[in-house]
């Protein structure tokens, strides 16, 4: 104004989004670690389960071969 330069600006604090948002990827990541344990022992837990019923059809085979002899 007047043949000087004015300058107009604004500020915002934004430090609780900032805080929010690394809370939020700390979130994040404890659940994705989360959802990897789970899925490893859901995992386990279903070959276990393959295990035990291959032996029940095996058995059970066995049981009917002696029970038609």
């Amino acid at each position: 104004m007047f043949g000087r330069k004015c300058f107009l600006g604004s500020g915002i604090d934004i430090t609780e989004k900032k805080i929010a948002e690394e809370n939020l990827k700390i979130c994040n990541n404890e659940l994705e670690d989360k959802v990897e344990e789970r899925t490893a022992e859901l995992k386990q837990a279903n070959e276990k389960l393959v295990k035990a019923e291959v032996q029940v059809r095996t058995f059970a085979s066995h049981l009917n071969q002696v029970l038609e002899d």
